[in-house]
């Protein structure tokens, strides 16, 4: 179903050589997506593949999710909050005054 040659592109997701898609777009539409259509309300075109674990490379229908843009930022937000709890006050201090 997604056989063929990849690569690796400058942001670190793997597409197909033949169609230049992403593969892990195409795990999620046709093993997430199709089979479970009536569970979706948008069009897939609108919605993020999301990988739960964080590594782009993992292209597993197990490590993908569907997300609307709203619910994959706030995923987002959710876990940079997280990390940030987890890092020592001088780290929080300066992301705060450099990041931010």
């Amino acid at each position: 179903m997604y056989s063929g040659p990849t690569y690796l592109d400058r942001d670190g997701y793997y597409r197909f050589k033949s169609n230049n898609r992403l593969v892990h777009r195409e795990v999620a539409y046709n093993e997430i997506y199709l089979p479970n259509r009536q569970s979706y309300k948008l069009p897939f075109a609108d919605y993020i593949a999301h990988h739960k674990n964080q590594n782009k490379k993992d292209n597993r229908k197990k490590n993908l999710e569907l997300l609307t843009e709203t619910e994959h930022k706030r995923l987002h937000q959710r876990l940079r909050n997280s990390q940030m709890r987890r890092k020592p006050i001088v780290a929080r201090i300066l992301y705060d005054v450099f990041v931010k």
